[in-house]
């Protein structure tokens, strides 16, 4: 580091002593391992750096080296006579901050900052945990009489897309298509045909008891989606007939000319 420092101030040879020392007293943020030199010109400043450059153990009585210790008083910068400057290099070197005074004025100096030991530094990462893609299933495990069969749908979990990511009037409400898709998870990797498609009243998770909401699937094809509100009435919110067909055989297709508003 002094071999840089005596570097740079050959490349600036119009640098005052004060913006020079100034700089390194105030100008960067002190490290435990701590060089300290006491001169009265430039010419004084690097002969001893330079001396120490070249050869560390020659320095006694020139400069003074140590580890820093914590809590020590500050000390002031500059002095009248060589031996209150040398204390307060001791000073610095055993831990204190050098401070420049006030009545001195003086500027800064770019000086090369101190070199850091290279360390390559990676995070150590963990394989990533295997995830399914598939999404989230909205119904859960159906429930099967002779009255048909009946699926729990749990719309006050965060997970509930249909509910989780539309608003009505700023409440939290199952949207328009989730009982299409209801239907066609109800009945996985088959065509459906769905007619008489009624919502009835808007399904809001925060009127209804959790747990009771429920798509239930007649025999004849009749699917409703009902649940209990907290004043314990049961209410229904949509209905549809559902069967499963095939497109290719029936001829017939999709479109607007099919559907009608109800």
């Amino acid at each position: 580091m002094p071999r840089r420092w005596v570097a740079a101030l050959r490349a600036n040879p119009d640098a005052p002593l004060e913006d020079i020392a100034r700089t390194l007293a105030e100008g960067r943020e002190l490290l435990p391992a701590r060089l300290a030199v006491w001169v009265r010109d430039r010419g004084d400043l690097m002969a001893r750096l330079a001396v120490f450059a070249a050869v560390p153990g020659a320095v006694d009585g020139l400069a003074l080296t140590g580890m820093a210790a914590r809590g020590r008083e500050p000390v002031s910068a500059v002095h009248a006579g060589e031996e209150s400057a040398a204390a307060a290099a001791a000073a610095f070197v055993a831990g204190s901050r050098l401070l420049w005074p006030a009545d001195r004025p003086a500027g800064r100096v770019h000086l090369p900052a101190a070199p850091l030991d290279r360390r390559r530094c990676a995070p150590h990462l963990r394989p990533a945990a295997t995830t399914d893609s598939r999404p989230a299933s909205l119904l859960g495990p159906a429930a099967v009489t002779a009255l048909g069969r009946f699926h729990p749908i749990d719309v006050h979990s965060s997970d509930f897309w249909p509910v989780a990511e539309h608003l009505l009037e700023g409440a939290p409400t199952m949207v328009g298509m989730a009982f299409p898709a209801l239907l066609a998870e109800a009945f996985p990797g088959k065509a459906l045909r769905i007619r008489d498609l009624r919502w009835i009243r808007p399904l809001r998770p925060a009127e209804l008891e959790p747990g009771t909401v429920t798509l239930a699937i007649a025999p004849d094809g009749v699917a409703t989606v009902s649940g209990q509100t907290r004043e314990g009435k049961w209410l229904t919110f949509a209905k549809a007939t559902v069967e499963a067909w095939d497109a290719a055989e029936s001829g017939a297709s999709n479109s607007a000319r099919s559907t009608r508003p109800r």
